[in-house]
């Protein structure tokens, strides 16, 4: 069902996956072998805020390997940033500091630490979020 061409199946294949993962205490998301991740990723773009935010939450549990794989992932997560929902931010941001660790470099990683901080600050503006 990761590989469904509707973001919405994608999503709930994605959370159900999650769900399964923590009662099993053992990751069942496959986005090592390949295709999954990008359908994946692009998926996030179809979904409705709620989709996205178990999309991401599932990117999250993914422990990337290489470099090139965290920048990808980072370049198609940096414009949930501007979402509107604190969750789908908070997803982000959790997908994206994760990611960074792998870049060494010390001039690529400032740059994307540096997009975290306007959607952060803006969160904590916000009475709810206190």
């Amino acid at each position: 069902m990761l590989l469904d061409g509707n973001a919405i199946v994608v999503a709930n294949a994605c959370a159900s996956l999650i769900e399964i993962s923590r009662s099993a205490n053992k990751n069942y998301l496959p986005f090592g072998k390949g295709q999954y991740l990008n359908k994946v990723l692009a998926a996030v773009n179809d979904s409705n805020e709620w989709g996205q935010v178990y999309i991401l939450e599932a990117i999250a549990l993914y422990d990337v390997e290489e470099t090139k794989e965290a920048e990808n992932i980072i370049e198609r997560i940096l414009p949930r940033l501007a979402h509107n929902n604190p969750a789908v931010i908070l997803a982000a941001v959790k997908c994206i500091l994760k990611c960074a660790d792998l870049i060494k470099d010390k001039e690529l990683r400032k740059p994307i630490v540096k997009k975290l901080a306007a959607p952060l600050v803006t969160l904590l503006a916000s009475e709810p979020e206190i």
